[in-house]
Parts: C-alpha cells; sequence; structure tokens
C-alpha cells in the first residue's frame, strides 16, 4: 500500500482489519511467468489437497483434544493469508471507486500530445529511420 492515502484509509478501517493488513504480504511478482504458472497450476492444489488428508488424518489418529487444535490450527494459518488477499483487493476496489472524482481527464492536452506524437513518427518515417 505505497499510495499516499493509504494512512488515512488504514485509520478508518477497525482495528481487527489493520492486524491482518500487518502479516506479510506473499506476492509472485518477482519470479518468472513459468514458475508463476507452475504455483498456480501444480504446487497450490497440490498444497490443498495434501493439508486436507493432513487434517484427515489429525482427525482420525489424535485423540480428541489434540486433533481439533491441529485441524483449526492449520487451517486458520491458510485462511488468515486468504483473508489477507481478500481485505487487500477489498480496500483496492473501495479507494478505485471513492478516488474516481480525484482524477480529471485533460483531453486537449492529451489530442495535442498524441498529434505531436504521429507527426514525429510521420518526420522520422520520411527521414528512413526505424520507429
Amino acid at each position: 500500500m505505497s499510495d499516499d492515502n493509504a494512512d488515512a484509509d488504514h485509520s478508518e478501517i477497525p482495528l481487527l482489519y489493520r492486524l491482518v493488513l500487518k502479516l506479510p504480504r506473499l506476492s509472485l511478482n518477482g519470479f518468472s511467468d513459468r514458475f508463476q504458472g507452475l504455483f498456480w497450476a501444480l504446487i497450490l492444489p497440490t498444497f490443498v489437497i495434501s493439508d486436507t488428508i493432513i487434517n484427515l488424518l489429525f482427525v482420525m489418529c489424535l485423540p480428541f483434544p489434540f486433533n481439533l487444535i491441529s485441524v483449526v490450527l492449520f487451517t486458520s494459518i491458510l485462511l488468515t493469508f486468504i483473508l489477507r488477499i481478500f481485505l487487500e483487493r477489498a480496500l483496492n476496489t473501495r479507494r478505485a471507486i471513492i478516488g474516481e472524482g480525484r482524477f480529471r481527464w485533460n483531453v486537449e492536452r492529451a489530442i495535442q500530445e498524441y498529434t505531436q506524437l504521429l507527426q514525429e513518427r510521420k518526420r522520422d518515417k520520411e527521414a528512413g529511420e526505424p520507429p
């Protein structure tokens, strides 16, 4: 949340949401597209399936209080990170909807810049230079 209004948004949201936003952010942006595809297609489904199997094993093999605690613990960790992602998306959507009145299009300036760009391309094309 590198927005200038991020602090104002954080002061307006409830304490529980602010605590959730303190959790580390999981991001795959630094990885290649191939690894991101493998993550979403293979690693994440494998993790969810293995989490389900481990939870079922805990329920069947451990005695009563321990099986409940272990299932709740493992599932709550996963749900907390999912909640972090959903909360961040909701805040970004809210910021986009509320902030729509702040930005004004300057159509005249955009048209002037576009015509200048077209004229420069035309001059470059006539001069024989590649674009």
